[in-house]
């Protein structure tokens, strides 16, 4: 294992991916929580929320909304139509 300081993983975290780790964690798993959506019509929202990683759907909805400016049962009505 390499020993490296948190400050100094960020750093290079960054210059390699230009994100911070917190932005490139919650791309990953808003990209996952579409991509469920996308596979599963029927899934629920607290499901999709729990296997992209999130505690709770408010948690999930309010970070769905600032990643993509929609909800995700707003997905599940507009494909549904």
């Amino acid at each position: 294992m390499c020993k490296m300081s948190k400050p100094r993983f960020r750093r290079m975290f960054q210059t390699v991916t230009v994100k911070t780790f917190v932005n490139f964690y919650t791309q990953i798993r808003m990209e996952r929580a579409l991509k469920l959506l996308n596979e599963n019509r029927a899934c629920s929202i607290s499901n999709l929320a729990i296997s992209s990683g999130y505690k709770n759907v408010q948690e999930f909805s309010k970070s769905f909304v600032k990643y993509y400016g929609y909800t995700p049962y707003s997905v599940l009505i507009r494909d549904a139509n």
